[in-house]
C-alpha cells in the first residue's frame, strides 16, 4: 500500500500499474480496496474487469461481479475468454442456467467455443444448474479432453447422486488412457456402493501417491465409516502424515457413527494435546456423543468447553444443544439456552417445540408455536410434526385437528405420512378410533405398517374389536414382517373372547416365519 502512495504522489500510476496493484489487492483478499481503485481508474482494459469480476467470483460476491458484468457490456468492452471463464461459476451457483446460456452464446458467436478451459467452465455451469444432458452434449463433443473436463462432468453426477453413471465414466476414463487425479478420486469415494468398491478405489490412490492428499484421505475415512469399518478408519487416520481439524472430525464421526461414542470424546482429548483448534463441526459431533453416552457429568464438561471457547453463539450448535438437553431429560436447561440465543430460526423453534412435546406439556408447545408465527417465521412440515406429536403426547384433540387443517389451508404444505400418523395417534389415544380409522381410509397414499400398528394398539386399549379387525385385515394385506402386528391383533381377539380368531392369528405368524423378538433394557449403575 505504500507502493501504491508513493505512485499516487508521484504521478506513476499507470494503466499496467493499476492492473499490478488490483492484482496484488485482490490475491491479498482485499476486495473492497480493490474496488476502490478500479473505481479511480481513468483508464481500463480488459484485464482491469476480469481482475475484478474472477475477484468477486472468488469471494462469492456474485452480485458484484454480475454487476460488473454489465457496467462492463455497457462500457463496449468487448468479452474475452477470461472474462467468460471468471464469470460462469457465479451461475451455477446461483442456478441461473439461462444467464449462464447467454455466456455460451456469445462464446460460439466469438468463435471461443473449442477452448478445452472454457468447454469445461461450461460443462461444470451445466451441471451445476442441473442440465445434464447439454452438459453431456458438450464432454461428447470435445476432440480432446484433460482430466479437469473428466472431473467436471464426474462431478456434475456426483452432485445428483447418480452413482451408476459416475462409476461407468471413470472406467471410460481409464480406458481412454486419462489418468485420475485426486480430485477425480474425491468424486468417485462416495458414490462407491459396497466396501469392495472403496477398496479398490483405495488401492488406485496408493498405486498413484494421491494417499498424501487431505481431502481424498477424509473421504476415505468417512466412506469406510458408512460400511462399518472403523477399523480400516482408524488405520488411515493413525497413519496420516499430517492432519487437520477436519480429518479429526472424520475419525470422530466415524466412531459416532458406529456407536462408539466414548472413542469419539477420546479423540477430542488426543485432538486438544497436539494442539488442534476444535471448530464447530467438532462441537456438532460432540453434542451427538453426548447424547449417545447420556453422561450428566460429560454434558457438563461439554457444555463448559462450549461456553469457554464462546461457540454459544452459533446458531447450529446452540439447536444441537436444545436437542440435546431435551433428549437426556433437562428440558429446563433446554429452554434457557432458547431464551438466550440471540438469533432463532426455524430448527430453533422446532426443536423447543419437540422437546417440549417429548416431555408431554403440549400447552407449552403450542404457546411456542403461537410465538413463531408471531415473529416472522413460517412453519414448515418438521414444524408441524413437532406440534401434532405435542397435541399427541398431550391429548389436545381440538388443537390438533386446528393444526393439522392448517396445513394445507393457510401454509400450503401437503401432509406426509408423519403428519398423519400423529393425528392418528392423537385421535387413538384419546378414543376417537372411528375418525382414525376414517382418516386412514382417505389416505393419498398407503398406510405404513406403524401407523396401523398405532391404531390397532389404541383399539386393544379402548376396546373397540370391530375397528381392530378391519385395521387387522389392512395389515396383513401388507404382509407385516413385525411381530408386534401379530402380537396385537391377537391379544385383541383374545380379549374379546375370540380364542380361535386369536390362534388363527398366531399360526398365520408361524407360517410367515414371523418371530416375536425378545426384549431386553440396560441401566447405568454407579461404581
Amino acid at each position: 500500500m505504500s507502493a501504491h502512495a508513493y505512485c499516487l504522489r508521484n504521478g506513476l500510476l499507470n494503466l499496467n500499474l493499476s492492473n499490478t496493484l488490483l492484482t496484488f489487492y485482490c490475491e491479498c483478499d482485499k476486495l473492497s480496496t480493490a474496488i476502490d481503485l478500479f473505481s479511480m481508474m481513468r483508464i481500463r482494459n480488459v484485464v482491469s474487469w476480469n481482475t475484478l469480476i474472477s475477484c468477486c467470483v472468488r469471494h462469492g460476491n456474485i452480485n458484484i461481479a454480475t454487476e460488473f458484468l454489465h457496467q462492463m457490456q455497457h462500457d463496449s468492452v468487448r468479452f474475452d475468454l477470461v472474462t467468460m471463464i471468471s464469470i460462469l461459476p457465479s451461475y451455477f451457483e446461483r442456478d441461473e442456467l439461462l444467464e449462464g446460456m447467454a455466456v455460451h452464446g456469445y462464446a460460439i458467436k466469438s468463435g471461443f467455443s473449442s477452448d478445452v478451459s472454457l468447454t469445461n467452465a461450461l460443462i461444470s455451469m451445466y451441471a451445476y444448474c442441473g442440465d445434464l444432458y447439454n452438459c453431456r452434449v458438450l464432454f461428447e463433443g470435445m476432440p480432446v479432453r484433460s482430466v479437469v473436463s473428466w472431473n467436471a462432468i464426474l462431478s456434475g453426477y456426483r452432485n445428483y447422486n447418480l452413482n451408476q453413471e459416475v462409476m461407468v465414466l471413470f472406467h471410460r476414463m481409464i480406458e481412454e488412457d486419462q489418468m485420475p487425479n485426486s480430485v477425480t478420486l474425491l468424486n468417485i469415494v462416495p458414490m462407491c456402493c459396497s466396501e469392495l468398491q472403496v477398496k479398490t478405489i483405495h488401492a488406485f490412490a496408493i498405486r498413484q501417491g494421491e494417499m498424501s492428499e487431505l481431502p481424498l484421505l477424509t473421504s476415505l475415512i468417512c466412506t469406510y465409516a458408512s460400511f462399518e469399518n472403523v477399523h480400516l478408519c482408524q488405520l488411515l487416520f493413525e497413519r496420516a502424515d499430517k492432519r487437520n481439524v477436519t480429518l479429526w472430525n472424520a475419525m470422530m464421526s466415524a466412531h459416532l457413527r458406529n456407536q462408539n461414542a466414548e472413542h469419539a470424546v477420546a479423540l477430542l482429548r488426543e485432538m486438544l494435546l497436539f494442539d488442534q483448534k476444535p471448530d464447530h463441526i467438532t462441537i456438532l459431533t460432540l453434542i451427538s456423543a453426548c447424547v449417545q453416552i447420556d453422561s450428566f457429568s460429560l454434558i457438563q464438561s461439554i457444555m463448559a468447553y462450549i461456553i469457554c471457547k464462546g461457540f454459544e453463539m452459533d446458531i447450529l450448535i446452540g439447536n444441537a444443544l436444545i436437542d440435546m438437553y431435551t433428549r437426556c431429560g433437562y428440558i429446563s436447561v433446554a429452554r434457557k439456552i432458547f431464551d438466550g440465543m440471540i438469533q432463532k430460526d426455524i430448527v430453533s423453534w422446532s426443536g423447543m417445540i419437540n422437546g417440549f412435546a417429548i416431555h408431554g406439556d403440549g400447552k407449552i408447545a403450542l404457546e411456542l408455536f403461537s410465538q413463531m408465527k408471531c415473529s416472522g417465521l413460517e412453519p414448515d412440515d418438521v414444524t408441524f410434526i413437532s406440534v401434532l406429536s405435542a397435541c399427541s403426547h398431550s391429548g389436545l384433540v381440538e388443537e390438533g385437528r386446528a393444526v393439522f387443517n392448517s396445513m394445507a389451508e393457510e401454509y400450503g404444505i401437503k401432509p406426509r405420512m408423519e403428519h398423519y400418523a400423529c393425528m392418528v395417534d392423537l385421535l387413538g389415544r384419546t378414543g376417537h378410533l372411528s375418525e382414525a380409522y376414517e382418516l386412514i381410509k382417505g389416505l393419498p397414499f398407503k398406510p405404513s405398517e406403524s401407523l396401523l400398528e398405532s391404531l390397532l394398539g389404541a383399539c386393544g386399549i379402548h376396546g373397540d374389536f370391530e375397528i381392530a379387525e378391519k385395521i387387522g385385515n389392512l395389515l396383513f394385506d401388507q404382509g407385516p414382517k413385525n411381530s408386534g402386528s401379530y402380537v396385537m391383533l391377537s391379544n385383541v381377539y383374545a380379549a374379546a373372547g375370540r380364542w380361535v380368531d386369536a390362534s388363527n392369528v398366531r399360526s398365520n405368524m408361524d407360517d410367515r416365519e414371523v418371530r416375536k423378538v425378545p426384549g431386553f433394557s440396560t441401566i447405568e449403575v454407579d461404581a
